[in-house]
């Protein structure tokens, strides 16, 4: 008769235990969802980071770029500019050497 009258403290006991592991479950589901909100969350914010840096970096690489293109620019005439000049180095020699012999022939007794 013991045995039949503890059944029912038993049964108590194995629905708390049952109960129990019920909510637990429950408790980690909830508490999974909730991890993978706040990571789900988390990754959103280094996403936005990360594309914010690549959005500044590439900003900076782009006028990095433009202001390359000007200085590659600039030197271009600087060496259309020296190229003249030393055609016109180049000319002005040959004169100077025209110049020379001509005064030679005509003032054969000056010293130059």
């Amino acid at each position: 008769m013991t045995c039949c009258s503890s059944l029912p403290t038993l049964t108590m006991k194995f629905c708390y235990v049952v109960h129990a592991v019920a909510r637990l479950s429950y408790m980690s589901l909830r508490q999974e969802k909730t991890l993978e909100r706040s990571t789900l969350f988390a990754n959103t914010l280094r996403k936005k980071e990360w594309d914010e840096a690549i959005e500044e970096e590439t900003k900076k690489l782009t006028k990095k770029v433009a202001d390359d293109e000007l200085k590659i620019r600039s030197l271009y005439s600087i060496e259309d500019r020296l190229s003249r000049l030393e055609e016109d180095e180049k000319k002005n020699a040959e004169d100077i050497e025209e110049l020379k012999y001509f005064l030679k022939n005509c003032y054969p007794n000056e010293f130059y």
